[in-house]
C-alpha cells in the first residue's frame, strides 16, 4: 500500500512539473521585461528624468491618472483630459483598483503599474501555457509553441526596411511579449482569454468550469468589453462548427446544459452586464460619448497583418492544412479562432485593431503543429522549430531598443527634463481641488498622471474634440500679454497657466504672462489667474 501511494505521489509531482516549469519561465520573462526599464532609466540623458515607460507613454500617463484617482479613493472615473469631465462613470475600474491597492500597500502608482504588469504576464503565461497542453500536442511541441507565446513575434524586422511597417511594431496587443512590456491590462485580458479557452477543451461533463467561466467573463468584461465580445464570437462559431458535425441532432433538449454550452453561457452572463453598460455609457455620457467618437484605432492592410505574424502565421498555415488539424475539436478551435478574429479585423468597429489581443496564441498552437509536421516529414530539419523562434525574436529586440535609445538620448516623448519633473512634484503637493491648468497637449498629458488637475487638453482620444482644444490651447498662449487676457482665462474657468518646455514655442517671442507666479523653476513656472 506505501508503495501504491507513493507511485501515485510521484505521478502527481511528475504532472505537475510542467505547470511549476511553465510558471518559472513566464515569471522569468516577466522580469526580463524589467532590464529594458532599469537600462532606460539608468542611461537617461543627464537633466532627464526617465518616466517609466517604453512604448506609448501617452497612453501610460492617462493608466497613472486613472489609477491617482483611485489612490485618493474613487471607484468612479471622471475624465481628467476635459475642461468640463461630466459626471463621474464606473469605468476603468482594473487601474481605479490599483490605484487603490498603491493607497493600500503605500506604494507610488507607477510601481503598482509594473508590478502589475509582471504579474499579469506570468499568468498571462501559465494560462497560454494550460490552453496548449490541451491541443493534442505531444509534449515538444507543446514547449515549442510556448516559446512562441513567450518570445515570439512577427517580421516587422524585415519588412521595416522595405517601408512596410509590420502589426508586431504597430499594435503591442497583437504580440504577446510586446503586450507584456507595454502595460498590465493587455497581458491580463490575454490570460482571461487564454484561460476560457483552455476551460472550452476540457473532457466532457466537468461541470465546475461555468464558476470559472462567470469570473472570466467577468473579469474581462470589466477590463476589454471587446475581447470578452471577440471570445463570446469565436467559442459560439466552434460550438456551432462541432454541432454540425456531431449531426444527427440530438434529442430535443439534448445537450443544451452541457460543459461546453455552461461555459459559454456563463461567460455571457458574466460579461454582458459590462458590455451593455459599455455600449450604455459611451451613448448617455455626453463627454465619453464624444471620446468614444474620436477614439478611432482601425486595422492597417491586411499585409501589415501578414508581416507582424510572420513566422507563426506561416507555419499556421501549414500546421491548419497538414496535420488535419479540423479532424479534431482542438485544432477545429484553433482554426476557427483565427478565422473570426480575422473576420473581426476588418468588422465595422472603431476599435478594429483590439481584436488582435490573444489571436498570436492559436497562430502559435498552429505554428508548432505545422513545425510538427514538417519536422516529423524531414527529420534532419530539426533544427527548424528553434530557428523560427530565433527570427521571432528581433521585433521584440527592436521594439525595448528603441525605447532605450529614446530615453539615452533624453528624448522628449518618454522622458521628462528635471525642472518638469520637479513642477510636477510641486503640482502634486499644491493643487488641490481638481483646477483647471492651461497647458500644452504634452504636458496636459502627464499633469494629472501626478496631481489633482484639470487640463483643456492632454490625449487625442481623451480630450473631446481634441482637434479644437488644441487649436484654442495655441491661440490663448498667442494671445498672452495682450490686454484683457486675464479676462478671458477667468471666462474660460482657467486657474494655473503653466509655461514649461513645451509652452515656450506657443508665446510670442518675449513675452511672459503678466499673472502671479505660484511656482517658479528654472524652465518651468506655474502662474496663478487668480487676481494678484
Amino acid at each position: 500500500m506505501a508503495q501504491a501511494g507513493s507511485s501515485r505521489y510521484n505521478r502527481g509531482v511528475s504532472s505537475k512539473r510542467p505547470l511549476i516549469v511553465a510558471s518559472l519561465l513566464a515569471l522569468g520573462v516577466a522580469l526580463l521585461t524589467l532590464v529594458p526599464y532599469l537600462l532606460a532609466s539608468r542611461m537617461t540623458a543627464a537633466g532627464h528624468t526617465f518616466s517609466g515607460f517604453l512604448i506609448n507613454p501617452l497612453d501610460g500617463f492617462s493608466y497613472l491618472a486613472k489609477m491617482r484617482q483611485g489612490a485618493q479613493g474613487s471607484w468612479l472615473f471622471t475624465l481628467p483630459y476635459a475642461a468640463e469631465p461630466g459626471p463621474p462613470a464606473l469605468t476603468f475600474t482594473f487601474y481605479l483598483f490599483l490605484g487603490h491597492l498603491a493607497s493600500w500597500l503605500h506604494l507610488s502608482t507607477l510601481a503598482v503599474f509594473h508590478a502589475a504588469r509582471l504579474l499579469s504576464f506570468t499568468f498571462m503565461g501559465l494560462m497560454a501555457f494550460l490552453f496548449l497542453r490541451r491541443c493534442n500536442l505531444e509534449s515538444r511541441w507543446v514547449w515549442v509553441g510556448y516559446a512562441l507565446v513567450l518570445f515570439g513575434s512577427g517580421l516587422g524586422w524585415i519588412a521595416g526596411p522595405l517601408g512596410l511597417l509590420g502589426s508586431d511594431l504597430l499594435i503591442p496587443e497583437s504580440i504577446p511579449f510586446a503586450a507584456g512590456l507595454v502595460n498590465p491590462h493587455f497581458p491580463f485580458a490575454f490570460g482571461l482569454v487564454a484561460a476560457a479557452g483552455a476551460l472550452a477543451l476540457r473532457p466532457a461533463g466537468r461541470r465546475e468550469t461555468i464558476g470559472a467561466g462567470f469570473v472570466i467573463g467577468l473579469l474581462l468584461g470589466a477590463i476589454l468589453p471587446f475581447a470578452a465580445l471577440s471570445l463570446l464570437a469565436i467559442l459560439l462559431v466552434w460550438k456551432g462548427v462541432e454541432w454540425w458535425i456531431a449531426r444527427p441532432r440530438p434529442p430535443l433538449g439534448g445537450g443544451m446544459l452541457s460543459a461546453k454550452n455552461g461555459l459559454i453561457a456563463a461567460l455571457a452572463v458574466g460579461s454582458l452586464p459590462w458590455i451593455a453598460y459599455d455600449y450604455w455609457l459611451t451613448r448617455s455620457h455626453a463627454v465619453l460619448a464624444i471620446w468614444n467618437a474620436q477614439n478611432q484605432t482601425p486595422s492597417p492592410p491586411p499585409w501589415s497583418y501578414v508581416a507582424g505574424f510572420g513566422l507563426p502565421l506561416a507555419f499556421a498555415v501549414v500546421g491548419a492544412w497538414g496535420s488535419r488539424a479540423w479532424s479534431r475539436p482542438a485544432g477545429r478551435l484553433l482554426i476557427t479562432w483565427v478565422v473570426v478574429n480575422a473576420l473581426l479585423l476588418y468588422a465595422p468597429f472603431n476599435l478594429q485593431r483590439r481584436f488582435t489581443l490573444g489571436l498570436f496564441l492559436p497562430l502559435a498552437a498552429l505554428a508548432a503543429y505545422g513545425l510538427q509536421v514538417v519536422v516529423t516529414a524531414r527529420p534532419h530539419l530539426n533544427w527548424l522549430p528553434s530557428a523560427v523562434v530565433l527570427l521571432s525574436l528581433p521585433s521584440n529586440l527592436i521594439l525595448t531598443a528603441a525605447g532605450v535609445s529614446l530615453a539615452a538620448a533624453g528624448s522628449s516623448e518618454i522622458t521628462l527634463t528635471a525642472a518638469e519633473a520637479a513642477g510636477y512634484r510641486w503640482a502634486a503637493g499644491n493643487l488641490h481641488g481638481s483646477p483647471l491648468l492651461l497647458a500644452a497637449s504634452r504636458t496636459g498629458n502627464r499633469l494629472p498622471a501626478f496631481a489633482d488637475v484639470r487640463v483643456l487638453i492632454g490625449h487625442p482620444f481623451e480630450t473631446p474634440a481634441s482637434a479644437d482644444r488644441q487649436a484654442e490651447v495655441e491661440a490663448l498662449y498667442r494671445r498672452a500679454g495682450e490686454p484683457g487676457w486675464r479676462d478671458l482665462l477667468e471666462k474660460r474657468g482657467i486657474d494655473y497657466v503653466v509655461v514649461g518646455p513645451y509652452e515656450s514655442d506657443l508665446l510670442a517671442d518675449g513675452v511672459r504672462p503678466n499673472l502671479t507666479v505660484a511656482y517658479r523653476n528654472q524652465g518651468f513656472m506655474i502662474y496663478s489667474v487668480g487676481s494678484p
